[in-house]
């Protein structure tokens, strides 16, 4: 009965079983629609029209569906026994999936059923290829955002069909971090994380059939997803062998990791809302409401007290990303790390709201340092001379810019050197020329590298945006596009980015050679850019020293 269902459908699709040979040794399918990627427990039909030379898989789920009694649970992994051709399920891979339910959140906009990913391949490879796999994890504070935005054809045709490419997506704020004793009696908290993990290791037993190699895998992110890169570097205080082996981390974007007090008062507002707060079972109450309702329930959260972040539950984050580093316990792998020049611009508010220290201290402690002392906020000023600066505000982006993002890539490659593995560091030192137009006094802001690296635009799809929206790139532009991709596949490729560097790009030091980073700039030509080596200058890493050794109230 099985068999007569599943063959119209297969009709319908336009896929046929030829005589070709397959890795599971049964005839290959095919598809008049698109090249057919057979994982032996499923088969996907991707798009080989989009873009010459590239395929194209969207929307591939990794895990079971995390709805009703998996919400708040680790991922469960799909059933991948193996089956016949004419019992194995044929889906349309030719569109990426929905979005996941974001934050704000928009009844209609993304869905829990989002745990998907996509797949970039140079069209015509098979599973022989072994080519090396770029994985990149979106960021978006990990409560909004979507892998739509950050497309990777152009990363395939920029290497001449040298690298697979893979995006995904994982659930996000009260779906991915929700954090309780009581959640953790019948549940796990930082299943958002848990989700990239699976994701990894889908990765790791798949990817072979769309021509990748899994012994060469390197992941990156930005921002919430470069914090995410460095939580898989540090799980359970650092694997010896993780399932990647290099990792690149832009603008690492940690907030504070919530004491108990504060995440269990999230919860409490959470099950009050939806009237769960005196259920016997009350997970078995939340795992019962509807979606609408505990969107209603994100909207409502107390602002800016409940974030939904990742937490140390002692067991896959054992400690706050600081101490681990300190402890020298992460995997040990080549990382490529670095920030924008102005990352702090787009979190210090304005140059109007912050204009002293008391305007200062204030935007500090009062939604994100919550715990940091006056004291130790004026030791930390000690290590700013405004004389160094045009304004207090310049000062300020820069304080700010250190304790959330510009510190974590010197002192991530810092201890990666110590360890004797190669580190890369980098200043992305051009504006994303949309963003800084709306705000000029913002610089080269936080995501301004995102806009060269995935074709003109710096986020997806959310309950904000409804769809991408991408720039072509200028004369002068084009250059530092070709040169930053070329760069991170190089990584991806060699680990070390100089390997396979676009044709008039600099040469990329290590910190193994010189303590230097590259700068990297646009120029006024169109066939190279400006970038440059500099040493990284010593007042950085005294800013930097301090902030790590203040790490109890800081908690990063």
């Amino acid at each position: 009965m099985v068999v007569s269902i599943l063959a119209p459908a297969i009709l319908l699709l336009g896929v046929a079983a030829t005589a070709l040979p397959t890795d599971y040794g049964s005839p290959a399918l095919t598809s008049k629609l698109g090249p057919v990627v057979d994982l032996g427990y499923a088969a996907f039909i991707g798009d080989n029209k989009s873009t010459p030379g590239v395929d194209f898989f969207g929307g591939i789920p990794y895990i079971q569906p995390p709805l009703g009694e998996l919400r708040w649970r680790k991922p469960r992994q799909l059933d991948e026994s193996y089956r016949w051709p004419d019992w194995r399920p044929l889906h349309d891979a030719r569109n990426f999936g929905p979005i996941c339910i974001q934050q704000p959140a928009v009844v209609g906009v993304g869905v829990e059923d989002c745990v998907t990913l996509n797949v970039w391949r140079p069209s015509g490879v098979n599973s022989t290829a072994s080519l090396p796999v770029f994985v990149y994890i979106h960021g978006g504070g990990n409560f909004y955002n979507s892998a739509q935005g950050f497309p990777m054809a152009s990363w395939i045709s920029t290497t001449n069909g040298n690298i697979i490419a893979v995006n995904i997506q994982y659930r996000l704020g009260l779906f991915g971090f929700l954090a309780s004793s009581e959640l953790m009696k019948s549940g796990s908290v930082n299943v958002g994380l848990l989700d990239q993990r699976a994701a990894l290791d889908w990765i790791q037993r798949h990817i072979k059939a769309f021509g990748g190699d899994p012994d060469r895998v390197t992941i990156s992110g930005e921002s919430s997803g470069g914090a995410s890169v460095l939580a898989h570097m540090l799980w359970k205080g650092g694997e010896a062998k993780p399932p990647f082996r290099a990792a690149i981390l832009q603008s690492i974007g940690n907030d504070p990791f919530p004491v108990s007090e504060v995440y269990e008062n999230c919860f409490s507002n959470v099950t009050s809302f939806v009237g769960c707060d005196e259920a016997s079972d009350v997970m078995g109450c939340l795992r019962s409401t509807s979606a609408g309702t505990l969107i209603a329930a994100i909207n409502h959260r107390p602002q800016p007290y409940c974030k939904y972040l990742p937490i140390v539950d002692k067991e896959t984050i054992p400690d706050i990303p600081s101490r681990l580093l300190q402890q020298g316990k992460f995997s040990k792998v080549p990382v490529l790390a670095g920030h924008t020049t102005n990352d702090g611009t787009a979190f210090t508010g304005s140059p109007t709201s912050v204009t002293d220290e008391a305007s200062l201290y204030s935007a500090l402690t009062s939604s994100r340092y919550t715990r940091l002392t006056n004291a130790t906020f004026h030791r930390a000023l000690t290590h700013y001379n405004l004389s160094d600066f045009s304004s207090f505000y310049e000062m300020a982006q820069e304080l700010v810019g250190d304790t959330q993002f510009k510190c974590w890539d010197w002192f991530v490659a810092n201890k990666t050197l110590e360890a004797g593995v190669p580190a890369f560091n980098y200043r992305w030192n051009t504006p994303d020329p949309v963003a800084v137009a709306a705000n000029p006094y913002r610089g080269v802001l936080h995501t301004s590298d995102l806009y060269y690296l995935f074709d003109g635009t710096n986020s997806g799809v959310s309950s904000i945006a409804a769809q991408n929206v991408f720039h072509a790139f200028n004369a002068t532009e084009k250059p530092l596009n070709l040169e930053a991709v070329s760069y991170w596949t190089s990584f991806a490729r060699a680990s070390n980015p100089s390997t396979f560097k676009y044709s008039t790009s600099p040469s990329w030091p290590s910190l193994n050679e010189t303590l230097s980073r590259l700068v990297i700039q646009e120029g006024a030509s169109n066939t190279s850019t400006a970038s440059v080596v500099e040493v990284t200058p010593q007042k950085h890493i005294e800013r930097c020293l301090f902030w790590i050794s203040v790490n109890n109230e800081t908690r990063v």
